[in-house]
């Protein structure tokens, strides 16, 4: 039962020590399973997630490349001897 401890002209409750219950734990094989499905649902989400990051790198490369080559195709028209 709550006893009563009187500190500083205050009646405040306690209690006393309560042993915890032990929880219920899963079967090792159960966690095992559980770290093989994550370990594969975080492969497949990598290996997504770098598929969509090599496809914009080389989208991205491709711009750039065309950029470059219509740059240098304008300079070169500019500069190139005059047509007779």
């Amino acid at each position: 039962m709550a006893r009563a401890r009187h500190t500083n002209g205050r009646c405040r409750p306690t209690l006393g020590v309560v042993e915890q219950a032990s929880r219920p734990r899963a079967p090792w094989s159960l966690k095992a399973f559980g770290i093989i499905v994550l370990a594969l649902l975080a492969w497949l989400l990598l290996g997504s997630a770098l598929s969509v990051a090599r496809a914009a790198i080389a989208i991205a490369g491709y711009v750039i490349v065309a950029f470059v080559a219509y740059t240098v195709g304008k300079w070169v028209g500019r500069h190139a001897a005059p047509r007779v």
